[in-house]
């Protein structure tokens, strides 16, 4: 169905319906004010390091993460938003605990490691290594019979231009293959193991981060020749537990049961305080709430704000919020999305390629604050942004590059609030207000909800057909 007022085309020859491109005609001098305001209101830089120090490293179903729920309502509820609830839900939860990693041959000693995300409760396995290079699809093929028992390796990336595969996909190619474990490399120096997830439930072998040096030291090993095998040992706690996403609205004057949804996840690895990833998410998601609460009038339509949960172990909250907003769907005119978001340097129109130009006048007016590159259309699944690219709901957003080596903290120890680049959150914040309220003040509704047979499209003009197979996520009828 058409949102009143818009003009669309006919469908192109991929089968998605295009339209014209309507003026995003929020008032200048708003967006300008919002703009200055976001330039230089630090409160939400303050409340990070408040999230930082009191809740850290906030694993759902965790004692840490439901102090970060309180604070992401009490923040909420000072800021103004009305109603602030949580919406609660149960999921599968996963808790650190020893995990040792010890290379037996040749006599290395221990290592440092850490367990990825849904490992087993308990776990010992000693067996040698099979080198499979950056651990693309094809590598898992080439070894193939020689993984059984064996642990597999992946210490190197993928060559330029071929993608990176979820450490996740790597883990079911390993376990697909009878595979002892899964030991995955660092992409990052200083001693730095990453964390995350490698399965949705408790899996069956073990799977562990090493650090860049040490991982580069046993592919020098192996590729010399030399034999090597390793013993890893871990304990675990999985279970279920009770969670929330954190939700507030702004109220819209005309237009309130029509909303513009900008979120980001309250969670975080528990090795770190969960600064860049995504406490940065947070305070851009409750900067742009601050911003719009202090206009002299709301825009038209309700904006909501949104502290997902569980989105380290699975993207689930954002998938419940969905689902349990299924029946309004076509009342959610635009979803907005940070996760570490970075230094703004352009828009994402997520899997809407013939629609760019409507975002055209925006991008002009946010130029100054560094969005000079073409705006992003393709489709990425590795975030919240999942659950409403599935559902058809238009993806309107701004991505970023991180500074000051921030993105080498990803879920590591590393990622702590020190490694922040304040100007930078400061105008990603500017950049997302001007981009929300632009959306929620608009005459008309720019972009439409696709169908189902249109998110099938997309994914298909995207190539990425396959990822609609055995998804989690409901598309539309």
């Amino acid at each position: 169905m058409l949102v009143p007022g818009t003009k669309a085309s006919a469908p192109n020859k991929k089968g998605i319906q295009t339209m014209a491109a309507p003026m995003l005609d929020a008032p200048r001098e708003t967006l300008a004010t919002l703009i200055g305001r976001s330039l230089t209101d630090r409160s939400e830089v303050d409340g990070l390091a408040e999230l930082c120090s009191k809740a850290g490293g906030r694993l759902a179903g965790t004692p840490a993460h439901a102090a970060a729920e309180a604070w992401g309502r009490q923040r909420m509820r000072g800021i103004g938003l009305a109603p602030v609830r949580l919406q609660r839900f149960e999921t599968p939860t996963w808790q650190r605990g020893a995990c040792r990693l010890t290379i037996v041959r040749p006599d290395q000693g221990e290592v440092t490691c850490a367990a990825h995300g849904f490992t087993p409760r308990s776990a010992k396995a000693e067996a040698d290594l099979i080198d499979l290079g950056p651990g693309l699809y094809r590598d898992f093929e080439r070894r193939g019979r020689k993984l059984r028992g064996k642990f597999a390796f992946i210490g190197e990336a993928p060559p330029p231009g071929e993608r990176a595969p979820h450490r996740s996909e790597q883990f079911r190619w390993a376990c697909e293959a009878g595979a002892a474990g899964m030991l995955l490399g660092s992409r990052v120096p200083g001693l730095l193991p990453q964390t995350g997830m490698c399965a949705e439930e408790e899996a069956s072998i073990p799977s562990v981060g090493l650090t860049l040096e040490d991982s580069a030291r046993l592919l020098r090993l192996l590729r010399s020749g030399q034999r090597v095998r390793a013993r890893v040992e871990m304990r675990n706690t999985v279970g279920v537990s009770r969670v929330a996403n954190v939700l507030g609205d702004l109220k819209g004057r005309e237009r309130p049961e029509e909303v513009v949804v900008i979120g980001g996840h309250l969670d975080a690895w528990d090795v770190a305080e969960g600064a860049v990833d995504n406490g940065t998410g947070c305070a851009v998601v409750l900067g742009v709430a601050r911003a719009l609460a202090s206009l002299p009038e709301p825009p038209r339509r309700t904006v909501r704000f949104a502290l997902w949960a569980a989105e380290e172990i699975g993207i689930v909250g954002s998938r419940r919020y969905v689902e349990k907003a299924w029946r309004s769907m076509d009342s959610h005119v635009a979803y907005l999305n940070f996760d570490m978001p970075g230094d703004p340097d352009r828009l994402l129109l997520c899997g809407r390629k013939a629609e760019v130009g409507a975002l055209a006048e925006m991008q002009a007016i946010l130029a100054g604050l560094g969005v000079t590159e073409p705006t992003s259309t393709g489709i990425c699944l590795a975030t919240d942004l999942k659950p409403f690219v599935f559902a058809g709901v238009p993806i309107v957003s701004a991505l970023g590059t991180l500074r000051g080596g921030a993105g080498s903290c990803y879920h590591t120890a590393a990622d702590t609030f020190d490694k922040v680049d304040v100007p930078s959150l400061l105008r990603m914040t500017a950049c997302a207000a001007a981009l929300t309220y632009a959306l929620a003040e608009c005459e008309e509704a720019p972009f439409l909800r696709h169908t189902g047979e249109q998110v099938r499209a997309a994914f298909a003009e995207e190539g990425i057909a396959g990822a609609l197979e055995g998804a989690d996520c409901r598309l539309p009828d």
